[in-house]
């Protein structure tokens, strides 16, 4: 597997502060904050070789390029306008990867609390396909979520409150969006599904194999 070596800075900041909050947007400036802070500490965290990786005590190999992910306000808006009345999941527009969670009005917490637990996965149900020398994806929807938010080639993200009656009670919900096409799979029922068109690699080093054997590969030192 031939990889093009990316020289990344040891002190990769993990924290973005003082994002401001969007005009006519639904999220204050301390959620956004919050929801990129927890994304960008992950991040960091993979790119120094300390992200665990399942519930024992591996780690995911350290990756050799990430970036950072910023706050954008025409995603916020986006998602605004892209949840359903019914709760049912919305269908993230095309380009971008749709993150969404529901909860009843009493049980709510906040949009970074749900992010966090979306990220934390990684820790219940590992990568375990380390075949020629890349942690590969395989579409697995327990780790999508994870996948999704850490590929380094989604660089912005917004995400949006929002209100919906499920069989008559009433939810609040979270729906984010990010500027990059989700990675190998869309999913159907739970099922992933292959997209079409899809040629492009990911890999924490961002960078893309034509090889079809590596459309959905980490790539690694």
């Amino acid at each position: 597997m031939l990889c093009t070596f990316i020289v990344v800075a040891a002190t990769f900041p993990a924290v973005v502060r003082g994002a401001q909050e969007c005009d006519g947007g639904s999220m204050e400036s301390s959620d956004v904050n919050e929801i990129l802070n927890r994304i960008n500490e992950m991040r960091s965290s993979v790119i120094q070789g300390n992200q665990k990786n399942g519930q024992g005590q591996e780690k995911l190999p350290a990756g050799k390029y990430m970036t950072q992910i910023n706050w954008s306000c025409d995603l916020e808006k986006e998602a605004m306008g892209g949840t359903n009345a019914d709760c049912s999941d919305p269908t993230a527009p095309s380009g971008k990867s749709g993150f969404y969670k529901k909860d009843s009005e009493d049980t709510f917490i906040s949009a970074s609390y749900y992010v966090e637990n979306w990220l934390r996965r990684i820790e219940d149900f590992p990568l375990t396909d380390y075949k020629d020398g890349a942690v590969k994806y395989s579409g697995a929807i327990s780790t999508k979520e994870f996948a999704n938010l850490i590929n380094p080639e989604a660089t912005e993200i917004g995400c949006a409150f929002g209100s919906c009656s499920d069989s008559g009670d009433s939810m609040f919900t979270v729906y984010c969006l990010t500027n990059k096409d989700p990675l190998a799979c869309s999913y159907d029922r739970g099922k992933c599904v292959k997209m079409q068109g899809q040629k492009k690699a990911f890999s924490f080093r961002a960078v893309l194999h034509q090889n079809k054997n590596f459309t959905n590969s980490f790539c690694y030192r």
